[in-house]
């Protein structure tokens, strides 16, 4: 897969059209020498019509079925097509880079084995969650699979690893145009599978900074991107990991100092349960004194409520002994003395004296019965 988009110089050509342009990228120029064809190739001449596109550059839907089988015969690993999809990053119109993708897709469509089902678009995928979570995953996984199903001879061992791997930055470029993936998943897929086509330079990303070597590429591969045409978008790319560097770092202070806070009122909140559980032991402690005091109470009430049950019977039953005594002396020594002496004194000639007797003996008596009933 190349990005290099310097290329040398052919006639100029002037394209008023997407379908020129593609028809002339598509068709070979002959090594005069050799009489052979020369590869397929994105001149600057391409570019700078491509750039300069008119708004109103469109594909019939004719054009682009024609167009597309003409690719795929000329350019088998579609190297071509992402060049061109790559320079319609620069077009002066957004409208013409999305027709230039529409037309990539459209494409990879008519590759048989990849959209066994004839699918209107095979990067549309079904029962998606709202918000896209893992589209950009799901997709390339898809891709991915299909490419290790298919068992056909047309292609060549490299030639199918270069197709793969087109195919795979042309659905990373979709699902980015299309709000599928937002740039920093498209960007953390894009570098998973930019190692992938290199693994051997897998292992030395990991150990860089005890591979002088590597360290020294890096740093010669950087200087030379100081005349690079694409130093712009290089610088970009840059600043872009730069500012997410810097982000994650900022976010892993952030972290750190809100780990410790949450570790100084994790210490506050044991200081605080060390206090609370001891003023709850306290409390316990007195709610037992307490409980105890309640019971301790509650026995004498019930030891007071039966005393004064006790005295309240005894007292129903003297009670009852003075009514029947106080009863007794009345009926059988009060009443028949009084009779007697009222007798006495009815007489013609009243017997004054016997009367007067039986006064003294019922006041004796009285006097006797007083003493008991004051007891």
């Amino acid at each position: 897969m190349s990005n290099t988009l310097s290329l040398p110089k052919k006639k100029l050509i002037n394209f008023s059209n997407l379908e020129d342009l593609i028809t002339d990228l598509l068709t070979p120029d002959l090594d005069k020498k050799t009489e052979k064809k020369k590869p397929l190739k994105l001149t600057s001449s391409h570019i700078r019509a491509l750039v300069d596109m008119p708004i109103s550059a469109k594909l019939t839907s004719e054009q682009c079925e024609s167009l597309s089988k003409l690719l795929l015969e000329s350019d088998v690993e579609l190297k071509v097509l992402l060049s061109l999809m790559v320079a319609a990053a620069k077009c002066r119109h957004s409208e013409v880079r999305k027709e230039v993708l529409g037309f990539s897709v459209h494409v990879v469509n008519n590759i048989t084995f990849l959209n066994p089902m004839e699918d209107s678009n095979i990067f549309l995928l079904r029962d998606i969650s709202e918000g896209n979570s893992g589209y950009l995953a799901r997709l390339i996984k898809q891709l991915r699979s299909r490419f290790e199903k298919y068992q056909g001879k047309n292609l060549k061992p490299a030639q199918k690893r270069h197709l793969e791997s087109n195919i795979l930055a042309i659905a990373h470029i979709w699902a980015f145009e299309n709000g599928k993936a937002d740039i920093d998943k498209t960007l953390e897929s894009f570098s998973r599978l930019l190692i992938s086509i290199q693994p051997d330079e897998a292992e030395k990303s990991v150990n860089i900074e005890v591979d002088t070597l590597a360290a020294t590429g890096m740093v010669y591969f950087l200087a030379s991107q100081t005349t690079s045409p694409l130093l712009k978008d290089f610088s970009s790319i840059l600043s872009f990991f730069k500012a997410k560097q810097d982000a994650a770092q900022s976010e892993s202070s952030r972290s750190k100092r809100a780990t410790v806070d949450l570790q100084e009122k994790y210490k506050n909140l044991e200081t605080q349960t060390d206090i609370l559980k001891a003023e709850s032991f306290k409390k316990d402690e007195l709610i037992k004194q307490l409980t105890g005091e309640i019971l301790s109470l509650k026995e004498q009430q019930v030891e007071s409520q039966q005393s004064i049950t006790a005295q309240k019977v005894h007292l129903k039953d003297d009670t009852s002994k003075a009514k029947a005594k106080a009863l007794n002396f009345l009926e059988e020594e009060v009443l028949p003395n009084l009779e007697n002496s009222y007798k006495a004194l009815e007489r013609e000639k009243p017997k004054v004296h016997v009367a007067l007797h039986n006064l003294d003996l019922m006041i004796e008596r009285v006097e006797e019965e007083l003493k008991w009933f004051r007891k």
